[in-house]
């Protein structure tokens, strides 16, 4: 369906179906993704081979056999779709394994060739690049702001196109998709690294320009993590705040507003419930550490002490990592906490206490 020698023609496809079966196809939407734009989208309905519609099924997309029963087969239509976007190179879907099944289940019911098209899977595109609790394409879309009307076929192809194309601009290679697990996996343990910076800038919900230097040097140090997503987007950003040597509040600001994005604090804010303090134990609370932030955490609450991600009222211990924030050592130091390097916090963990004079 292809030539080796063309550009790459991206075709997104979704498929709804009308009962449990794969060779049901009662729609299929269809978009084009050429020279990086999508070129073509529509959605053509399918008159499956029989008139055995699901009520879930029906729930889920509204599709219903009077919808249907004059409109032409599945052969009819793939042939119709196969004329309008030409050659391709990948197919595209959400959750890339039921379409596939569906395309492959429907022209076996018609005696036809089906396609050897490699699937690209935006679930592993997104999976592979942003970090969500939920990969499903509601989430995915809310997340990048890509309009959508789920279970519509039209729109569902389209989504998954624009997810693709968000993930190539953040370095995604689909080329690459299949055979470079190494660099799946260094995105997606770089994006974590980022993560647990962001989330060390936004322990007390405050970001004050020395935050910002540090964390430019840290992207500046660790230049592979600009390749990837959230990095990417944390260097252009950091890189518009200090082009101008000066950082106001409206740049601080904003660059807390993309924290919060990143972090999903606006969504996890609702839900969740701080850790209760367990009796007689003491509060830590680690700052600046980046990516090692989580082992210093763990193995605190092995030792028995209660880890809390703010300086709160209460705080005993404010451990400092090499980018720490001023305006968190000067509130533990309001609020009377002791204020630790780390080599101190590891005597504190072997010896079970501080003292000044170690």
């Amino acid at each position: 369906m292809h030539s080796p020698n063309s550009h790459p023609t991206y075709v997104a496809v979704d498929f709804e179906t009308a009962n449990r079966a794969r060779d049901s196809a009662c729609a299929v939407g269809i978009a084009v993704i050429e020279g990086g734009a999508i070129r073509q989208s529509f959605q053509r309905l399918i008159r499956p081979p029989t008139n055995d519609f699901s009520d879930w099924n029906f729930r889920v997309h509204g599709i219903h056999w009077k919808d249907v029963e004059n409109e032409p087969d599945f052969a009819t239509v793939w042939s119709q779709i196969q004329d309008a976007v030409g050659q391709t190179t990948y197919f595209v879907a959400h959750n890339a394994g039921f379409d596939q099944q569906v395309l492959a289940a429907c022209c076996a019911c018609y005696g036809i060739a089906a396609p050897d098209n490699e699937f690209l899977c935006t679930i592993e595109a997104a999976s592979a690049l942003w970090h969500l609790e939920t990969y499903q394409l509601p989430r995915v879309c809310e997340f990048l702001g890509i309009p959508l009307s789920h279970h519509n076929a039209k729109s569902d192809a389209e989504a998954s196109a624009n997810i693709l194309l968000k993930a190539m601009m953040q370095g995604y290679s689909p080329a690459n998709a299949a055979d470079d697990a190494v660099s799946l996996w260094a995105a997606k343990n770089l994006s974590s690294e980022i993560m647990e910076l962001v989330s060390s800038i936004m322990e007390d919900g405050v970001v004050d320009p020395s935050e910002i230097h540090a964390a430019a040097e840290w992207i500046d140090r660790n230049k592979e993590a600009a390749s990837v997503w959230p990095g990417s987007e944390l260097q252009r950003c950091l890189g518009t705040i200090l082009r101008d040597g000066i950082i106001d509040q409206i740049e601080l600001d904003d660059f807390r507003s993309l924290c919060c994005a990143l972090l999903g604090l606006h969504e996890r804010k609702q839900t969740r419930s701080p850790s209760k303090k367990p009796a007689n134990a003491m509060s830590v609370c680690f700052t600046g550490f980046g990516p090692g932030k989580k082992q210093m955490q763990s193995a605190a609450k092995t030792a028995g002490y209660h880890v809390v991600a703010t300086v709160t009222k209460s705080l005993d211990y404010l451990v400092c990592g090499p980018l720490p924030g001023p305006a968190k050592i000067a509130l533990a130091s309001e609020r009377g906490a002791t204020i630790l390097t780390a080599p101190e916090w590891q005597t504190v963990l072997t010896k079970g206490g501080f003292d000044e004079h170690f």
